[in-house]
């Protein structure tokens, strides 16, 4: 059995469709910070760096981060960190999907039991850190 996601485990559970997800994944992407506007706030670019990076990468196709250490502006240390700022910044997909009133917090809550006991642990996928945030 493959890694067993949070979010497929409330569909499964008829806790939340589908549709339900896709859109709390809408509006994770939509609150997801940009690493531009990180580096900024956290003193890694300036103003002038971000756009030159983004005027390179218009042409290069390459990520921001990328870009960036390709010009000389980060290490690859420096993007780590960006991106674990990214990642902290990003609304969990449970907390979107309690927001959105697609589940109440109780009955995540219950869910989310229901899924340590069921689920092995080395099956499970991280409930705060993957891509989706659930």
């Amino acid at each position: 059995m493959g890694t067993a996601r949070f979010g497929t485990f409330l569909v499964e559970r008829g806790a939340v469709t589908a549709t339900d997800i896709m859109q709390a994944l809408d509006e994770q992407s939509r609150r997801r910070p940009v690493l531009g506007r990180l580096a900024i706030k956290h003193g890694y670019l300036t103003v002038a760096q971000v756009f030159q990076v983004l005027n390179q990468q218009a042409d290069t196709g390459l990520k921001f981060g990328e870009q960036a250490m390709r010009l000389g502006y980060l290490k690859d240390a420096d993007v780590y960190s960006l991106l674990q700022l990214q990642r902290s910044e990003t609304p969990r997909m449970s907390d979107l999907l309690v927001q959105l009133g697609k589940i109440s917090e109780p009955a995540l809550r219950a869910a989310r039991l229901a899924y340590e006991r069921e689920v092995p642990e080395a099956d499970q996928g991280s409930t705060r850190g993957d891509e989706l945030r659930f």
